[in-house]
């Protein structure tokens, strides 16, 4: 993982969505069982760099980069 992007929903961006739709409009579109969604987040944790799982950020360490993107920003 290198940064992350904040875009709105349907701007094109390369990387993978942070959050997940789980309901539109009162219908379920995703369904997901404890087991994969537990999955999915040690995953996510997984990727982050070790310096972010930490519960204190080490002293001297470069903030993670977050970018706002060219619609946003507009």
């Amino acid at each position: 993982m290198r940064g992350d992007l904040v875009a709105p929903e349907g701007e094109a961006a390369a990387g993978e969505p942070l959050l997940i739709p789980a309901m539109r409009g009162g219908e379920i579109v995703r369904e997901e069982s404890l087991e994969q969604m537990h999955e999915r987040a040690s995953a996510g944790l997984a990727a982050l760099p070790a310096r972010l799982r930490q519960a204190q950020t080490p002293e001297g360490t470069d903030p993670y980069p977050v970018e706002i993107s060219p619609a946003l920003t507009a």
